[in-house]
């Protein structure tokens, strides 16, 4: 076995052997059949070519100083490559008085690249900068210490290296057309359309590529969950993506015939309001607002909710949606079995209405009508100023409203501390109580000077905190807490549903998750081994006497029960902790 020893980077003698093994000079793996190996430190190897690099070098990325070969044990330096910006290893060249550190990979490349073609970027040669300065990069946009840096001096440019790599053309879930990459834009105002914050004309930035004034900075439209990574440059635009699939066909100037239903629609003014029919697609009841009804069955839709169209991208979602307005609920990523209900991606409340989903393959998106419709940018009355959609959120917000946790919120740029979730930003303004004859109204909550207790909630009979949502009547001085007078479950429409059983040694608890930040807008559940399938209905519970759930044995209060052969249960969490076959636990597979 030959021995050399390297200086001055390891004081021990390194032995050849055969073999490979990850090189502590470079950090990388290579597949070369010796290395050299430390015996006295066990755990050190080198690639063969790692220990024949000069002590000094002087190098066209930095001529101004030699670099000076050198460890990281003896060096107080950042811990990436100045030129690739990837983690350096133990061994490294250095220049001490610029405090810049190269890879012994990137320092050893016989191709340098001083000059190099920006091909569409920019039409002169672009020439690297050799000097770590302060600059903002008029691709990106961004300020900072950057190296590499490439320059058109004829231009007054600077561009980061990397910055050159950037789509040109881009789909993103926030617009309706495709946007492309600009040096620099048209003279006006501008604000970005996924964090709305002023684009600055003077540096790169996307636009529409069609007639409407859209602009998206640079970085903001190629993050992850905004971009679903495609360069459209060249590609021609599917029909799909040009054509806005309207979801009726328009019979008469009162009559449709709507995608979701076998007979023709008709529309009606509504004068009197309707308190007993639900419409289909959101479950909510036709009190209010015109709608479309079916003079041969009991269907029915809101105007609003007939025009929903059948194909529509998402802000929180990076591909297109589809609307669904079957019973064919995803259960368990097995997209032909028949539940009856889902779980929506983006308020986590359960619907069993119309739903969008992304029919992407290994995507389990299904997001209820209701937040769909949210705008991206939401004038809520119960906030004075505008509200958009968080699309760079990667942790859990507190909603200024319900004080629950979640990652999918709409924010305030005016008010920095500021969050509403998608559950309380869909509630409905007004709602019919059958002990009243006017329509409760949602109250946002009273000065903090309120005192407590001067409201009481009609249902439950406890005290009502005034500065939390309300519905109240001022006419009649009645006030409801929000789940009294809604209910656990508003958005469940009478009818059968399937759920799926799993066999365990100890109760599981239904679980669902909120999406993490790399997965944004996806719900899923953990994974649990299918032994049986049971049907269940949901029933109305609006009869004089209430149902006795089997599992609390309490009366049913909400406005639905759930009824297995001849019992009844009240909720999820009573099907979910019931006992059946022995060990099994039932356990509802919502993807």
């Amino acid at each position: 076995m030959d021995s050399v020893k390297l200086q001055p980077t390891h004081k021990h003698p390194l032995t050849l052997v055969a073999g490979q093994s990850e090189c502590k000079a470079c950090n990388f793996h290579t597949k070369a059949d010796h290395y050299y190996h430390c015996f006295t430190c066990k755990d050190v190897s080198y690639h063969k070519e790692c220990i024949t690099y000069s002590s000094e070098i002087t190098h066209p990325y930095h001529p101004i100083h030699p670099l000076q070969i050198c460890t990281r044990k003896f060096a107080e330096t950042t811990e990436n490559c100045f030129w690739c910006n990837r983690y350096m290893g133990y061994v490294f060249y250095r220049c001490s008085i610029c405090n810049l550190n190269i890879h012994l990979f990137c320092a050893s490349q016989p191709q340098l690249v001083l000059t190099l073609d920006p091909g569409k970027n920019h039409h002169h040669p672009l020439t690297i900068f050799p000097r770590m300065m302060h600059f903002t990069c008029n691709i990106c946009a961004r300020f900072g210490h950057w190296f590499p840096i490439y320059a058109c001096v004829q231009c007054d440019l600077m561009v980061h290296r990397d910055c050159l790599g950037l789509p040109r053309v881009i789909r993103i879930s926030c617009h309706e057309h495709r946007i492309s990459r600009k040096l620099y834009l048209p003279p006006g105002r501008r604000l970005c359309g996924v964090c709305h914050l002023e684009v600055d004309p003077r540096y790169g930035a996307f636009l529409c590529t069609k007639s409407c004034d859209y602009a998206v900075h640079t970085l903001c439209a190629t993050l992850e969950n905004v971009w679903d990574g495609s360069e459209l440059e060249d590609v021609p635009e599917d029909e799909d993506e040009l054509q806005d699939v309207e979801p009726y066909e328009v019979i008469d100037d009162n009559l449709i015939k709507h995608f979701s239903h076998k007979h023709n629609l008709r529309f009606v003014l509504n004068l009197d309001g309707d308190k007993t029919s639900r419409c289909k697609a959101c479950n909510l009841l036709i009190q209010f607002e015109n709608f479309y009804t079916c003079d041969h069955c009991d269907f029915i839709l809101h105007q609003e909710c007939a025009n929903f169209r059948k194909r529509r991208w998402h802000p929180l979602h990076r591909h297109p949606l589809t609307l669904k307005a079957d019973d064919n609920m995803t259960l368990y990523s097995s997209h032909s079995a028949r539940s009856g209900f889902y779980l929506c991606s983006m308020c986590t409340r359960f619907s069993s209405g119309f739903r969008y989903v992304c029919e992407k393959e290994n995507c389990h998106l299904e997001v209820d009508v209701r937040c769909v419709a949210i705008p991206e940018k939401l004038n809520h009355k119960c906030h004075p100023h505008p509200l958009f959609v968080c699309l760079m959120n990667t942790r859990s917000l507190t909603c200024g409203s319900c004080r629950k946790e979640s990652n999918i919120v709409l924010y305030c740029l005016q008010c920095p501390n500021y969050f509403m979730c998608f559950e309380c930003a869909t509630l409905p303004d007004k709602v019919v109580y059958k002990h009243d004859e006017h329509p409760l109204i949602l109250c946002c909550g009273e000065e903090e000077d309120a005192k407590e207790g001067h409201y009481w909630c009609e249902t439950c009979e406890t005290k009502l905190d005034p500065k939390q949502w309300f519905y109240n009547c001022d006419d009649c001085g009645i006030t409801l807490h929000i789940p009294c007078l809604l209910g656990t479950y508003p958005y469940f429409k009478p009818g059968p549903i399937m759920i799926k059983a799993a066999r365990l040694n100890e109760e599981v608890e239904m679980i669902w998750h909120h999406p993490p930040p790399d997965v944004r807008a996806e719900c899923y559940i953990e994974e649990i081994p299918i032994r049986f399938e049971e049907d269940l209905d949901i029933i109305a519970n609006n009869t004089l006497t209430r149902h006795l759930c089997c599992h609390c044995d309490r009366r049913c209060q909400d406005s639905v029960a759930f009824k297995q052969e001849q019992d009844f249960y009240c909720s999820f969490d009573c099907l979910c902790n019931r006992k059946l076959y022995n060990d099994s636990v039932i356990f509802p597979k919502l993807k």
